[in-house]
């Protein structure tokens, strides 16, 4: 029969020593499968790593997805938004808003909000800066765009006049982009209130 090699025998030390160290002490020769299960039974499995942290949420998103608004050159339904938002993110402050995928060269992002009073707040701003800055471009079927849009924290009622762009466009360009907005916060992006996001004008 396998077994290892001698062992010396001894008496226990302390009155507290474990039996099975008494018992392997005054044991000569000792089998190897005895040896082996013994140190299955003394095996403990390591504590397991903590999971790795989930990656932050940022901005709309996970980090390396950020929330970009498209709209279109192209489209007859939002041509005109899409060209006004074009212009006022090429001359306003820090060209808010303004998607590139090489960050060095993004715009300040905009952020949503959720404050009815806010928005109300913005639009009825947005709307006296049109009648200040065109008084005599109102007509039927117009609306007073603005940019940054009513429902961020960009609008007309926090940020100086310099930081605003208005002008008056078709009035279904601008209620259909008002639409694809509110589906982009709510559905497809899933932007959250206070969340960062971009707007990207493609052709």
């Amino acid at each position: 029969m396998p077994c290892i090699g001698l062992v010396t025998a001894r008496q226990p030390r302390r009155a507290t020593e474990t039996l099975h160290t008494s018992r392997i002490s005054n044991t000569r020769c000792m089998p190897l499968r005895y040896l082996a299960r013994i140190a299955a039974l003394s095996w403990r499995p390591a504590a397991a790593a903590p999971p790795a942290a989930a990656p932050a949420r940022a901005a709309s998103g996970f980090a390396d997805y950020p929330a970009v608004f498209e709209v279109s050159l192209s489209n007859p339904d939002t041509d005109e938004s899409a060209e006004h938002i074009k212009v006022a993110q090429s001359i306003l402050p820090g060209n808010i808003g303004y998607w590139h995928h090489d960050a060095g060269l993004r715009g300040a992002a905009l952020t949503r909000t959720r404050d009815a009073r806010l928005n109300t707040a913005n639009r009825t701003a947005a709307g006296q800066l049109c009648r200040t800055r065109f008084p005599e471009s109102a007509g039927a079927g117009l609306n007073c765009d603005e940019y940054p849009f009513a429902a961020t924290n960009q609008g007309a009622s926090v940020v100086p006049e310099t930081s605003m762009s208005v002008r008056y466009i078709l009035g279904e360009d601008n209620q259909e982009v008002g639409r694809r907005l509110g589906s982009f916060f709510c559905t497809s992006a899933r932007v959250l209130d206070g969340e960062q996001f971009w707007v990207k004008v493609v052709e």
